[in-house]
């Protein structure tokens, strides 16, 4: 399988980061205490919307294990 193009993976990471923000405002507009109560298992679940499609493209990029 050929390589991932850098764009592609710009692509992606932009796509994670605006879907995390959108996910926390809306959080943040219906209910401000379920945000400022929940804010360390947000805050885990941003971090792995964020890390795990780079993650994979990475390692499909890199190696070539996801054919």
């Amino acid at each position: 399988m050929g390589k991932i193009p850098l764009i592609f993976r710009q692509y992606t990471i932009g796509a994670s980061l605006l879907s995390v923000f959108v996910v926390v405002a809306l959080i943040g507009v219906l209910s401000w205490s379920a945000l400022t109560t929940y804010l360390n298992e947000i805050f885990f679940v941003s971090i792995l919307a964020i890390l795990i499609p780079s993650a994979i493209l990475d390692l499909k990029h890199k190696d070539g294990y996801l054919q």
